[in-house]
C-alpha cells in the first residue's frame, strides 16, 4: 500500500529552464546590506529619475 504521488519533472528538463537554473551570474557590484542607502544616495547626487 505504498501510494506516493509520483511529481513528474519532465517540464524541467528543457534547455531554458536548465540555463535559468543553472546559468552562473555576475556578482553584484554592492553587498545586500548596503543596497538601499547606496541607491538611494546615486539617485538623490545624480537626480536620477525613476
Amino acid at each position: 500500500m505504498n501510494n506516493k504521488p509520483t511529481i513528474d519533472y519532465s517540464p524541467l528538463d528543457q534547455p531554458a529552464v536548465l540555463m535559468y537554473l543553472f546559468h552562473p551570474r555576475p556578482e553584484p557590484d554592492f553587498s545586500p546590506l548596503e543596497a538601499p542607502e547606496s541607491a538611494a544616495s546615486d539617485v538623490l547626487e545624480n537626480n536620477i529619475l525613476i
